[in-house]
């Protein structure tokens, strides 16, 4: 029985899983040359379609030597080529996705009745969290159906505290931290209004924000921000190497992750925020938003999940959250424990055993 799974880039969250699951047997073959692309896995760099930022494989008969193809995310190239071979060529298909939520651009909806073809007459299904397979109920997947491999991330207790140069004035102050993209959907212009509301009622807390950005015009419309709050409590770190990522999280109060929806972009909410789980290791308590799909597996008394794009409902998720931030840190690492690459294996090899059950 030969498997394998189609994904566009090797993420570094994302390493882990894939070394687990090829020690299983299953081969990896990666669309994008993207992530860490000088590691030992297939790269098959596709043919680029116009309009898409998604490629198809280039080596696409090497898939029909498989009986079991597992393709990452619906709104792919490699998926919608992937399920048509598997279908030409006898072969069962396994659909896994984060997508909660469509994106309402045009060249989605062009192609949009494929993708939901593709929902609603795989074999089996993987969903990344809750969110995920309610889109998948949506179409009427059956349930037994849909495995949920909860998004699991590396676990930031097994790396090295060091010491930070802070620029700022930190001592005596609650620390709350966002460290993500500098992008909009991410939503770091609501969390700066959110600190400009903190900071009229209480003196005690500072903001330092980790992330850099591509999209010059919104990393300027924040700095900006940053300049008219208070550049003597905000300090903008820029990029943060790997290596001081769980010295960041270590210092801080708690972490936000204030993503909102942007309907018109291909990117229209966070599929998972995988920074949570990152935090959440390191015991911290999250405060995130209902546009970010990991909020819903992720905050049980550990957090606040704020309304998307309103500064008013994160700055009181912040304010509640910080009132009991070392109670909610310890609930933070009971919750995460379970979120982990053994359980998301198990998952896939679930989905795999009922796909095989199914044929037999």
């Amino acid at each position: 029985m030969k498997i394998c799974i189609l994904i566009m880039g090797l993420s570094p969250c994302r390493i882990e899983l894939f070394n687990r699951l090829r020690k299983k047997g299953i081969d990896i073959i990666v669309t994008e040359e993207f992530g860490e692309t000088e590691l030992d896995y297939d790269f098959s760099k596709g043919w680029k379609i116009p309009g898409f930022s998604r490629r198809i494989p280039k080596h696409w008969k090497k898939l029909t030597k498989y009986d079991i193809i597992i393709s990452y995310d619906v709104c792919s190239a490699h998926t919608w080529l992937a399920f048509l071979i598997a279908k030409c060529y006898k072969k069962q298909f396994i659909l896994w996705n984060e997508l909660w939520v469509w994106p309402e651009v045009n060249k989605v909806k062009l192609v949009k009745l494929w993708m939901e073809y593709i929902m609603t007459n795989s074999d089996g299904y993987i969903a990344a969290g809750t969110k995920a397979k309610e889109l998948f109920m949506k179409y009427k997947v059956p349930n037994e159906k849909i495995s949920v491999a909860y998004s699991a991330s590396e676990d930031m207790n097994k790396n090295s505290i060091k010491k930070l140069n802070i620029p700022i004035n930190i001592k005596n102050k609650r620390v709350i931290l966002y460290m993500s993209r500098v992008v909009p959907y991410k939503g770091l212009d609501i969390l700066l209004n959110a600190f400009k509301i903190i900071k009229k009622k209480r003196k005690d807390c500072v903001l330092l924000i980790g992330g850099d950005s591509n999209q010059y015009n919104f990393k300027a419309k924040c700095i900006s921000k940053i300049i008219e709050i208070d550049e003597n409590d905000i300090y903008f770190i820029g990029n943060i190497p790997h290596d001081l990522v769980a010295s960041y999280y270590n210092l801080c109060d708690v972490f936000v992750l204030p993503s909102k929806f942007i309907m018109k972009d291909i990117v229209p909410c966070e599929a998972w925020g995988v920074v949570l789980n990152e935090a959440m290791s390191l015991g911290k308590p999250i405060v995130s938003t209902d546009a970010v799909a990991a909020s819903f597996d992720l905050i049980k008394g550990n957090g606040y999940i704020a309304k998307e794009g309103s500064a008013k409902s994160l700055a009181y998720g912040i304010e509640k959250t910080l009132k009991q931030s070392k109670l909610k840190g310890r609930k933070s690492k009971i919750i995460i424990e379970d979120i982990n690459f053994d359980n998301m294996v198990k998952s896939f090899m679930e989905a795999i055993y009922n796909v095989r059950r199914k044929k037999i």
